[in-house]
């Protein structure tokens, strides 16, 4: 009966949120438990206690965490994320600006 519950709200959580609260994506989403139930028993079926994330993040987080799963740790978990990657972000966006400068130049030194 649990089971039937938890993919009940599981699949409401998925139907209200459409990306992964960790990385934005839009693939592969599952729902993931903020507290973790075996200590909260009483949260289980509650959909207070559910996130969507991507199958990549929700796999790399319980690596990280586990057994330490609390909202202290994906607050953590999803500051860590990006933090590492947003610099990768900024660093690509200076490099593709600084290309498409360099090709305005070349087009409009071709057209004088």
């Amino acid at each position: 009966m649990t089971e039937k519950k938890l993919f009940t709200k599981g699949s409401e959580i998925l139907k209200k949120e459409d990306k992964c609260c960790i990385c934005n994506s839009k693939n592969n989403l599952e729902p993931h438990h903020i507290l973790h139930t075996t200590k909260y028993d009483e949260l289980h079926d509650s959909i207070d206690n559910l996130v969507v994330m991507c199958h990549n993040c929700h796999h790399n987080y319980h690596q990280q965490y586990n057994p330490e799963i609390t909202f202290r740790t994906l607050l953590e978990f999803q500051k860590k994320y990006w933090k590492e990657y947003c610099p990768k972000l900024r660093t690509k966006n200076k490099k593709l600006q600084k290309q498409n400068t360099d090709l305005r130049k070349i087009i409009n030194k071709m057209g004088e």
